[in-house]
């Protein structure tokens, strides 16, 4: 797609995409001032039960993720056997720390989000990209378990590596 022309690119992504971008990243409604907070309160309970819910993430955009992500990791599992000159390996510690750093941050984001008294489904495409990350995680630990310990990660990054595939490295 990349090494399209611009031309060819602008007309493959049409403006159905950019009116589905639009609609997942619109601005949430303000409350209005007429009613009092319990009022709000309730009114907000019903929103959320009725299921229209605006998600963090939309579902278009979660796909697109989750698909890099499986993709990178298989590509980083295949070079193990395929790369003879180490040129996908050196970017090995970079690929791990991305994938480390974004479980981390949708750990925050959940751990930040658990305080809310109304729960939401509109978490499940957050969901979805952690679940990917974590198998993806998974995977090359499993391929390069053993060798994780010379790569120039951090002591936090290890720590996370640890807790998300359960193993020692």
């Amino acid at each position: 797609m990349l090494m399209m022309p611009l031309k060819s690119r602008k007309q493959l992504y049409s403006s159905a995409v950019r009116q589905r971008h639009r609609v997942a990243i619109r601005p949430a409604a303000r409350r209005p001032e007429i009613i009092n907070q319990q009022q709000f309160i309730w009114l907000k309970k019903l929103y959320t039960l009725l299921g229209d819910e605006t998600y963090v993430v939309s579902r278009y955009d979660a796909h697109i993720a989750v698909l890099a992500i499986e993709s990178l990791y298989m590509f980083v599992i295949e070079s193990y056997q395929e790369d003879r000159y180490g040129v996908v390996l050196k970017d090995l510690a970079n690929i791990i720390g991305v994938f480390v750093q974004l479980i981390q941050t949708i750990d925050k984001y959940f751990r930040l989000k658990a305080n809310m008294t109304v729960t939401t489904s509109s978490d499940a495409t957050v969901r979805q990209i952690d679940a990917a990350l974590q198998a993806g995680l998974l995977r090359i630990n499993g391929k390069f378990g053993a060798h994780l310990s010379a790569l120039n990660l951090t002591r936090e990054q290890l720590q996370t590596i640890k807790m998300v595939c359960q193993s020692d490295i």
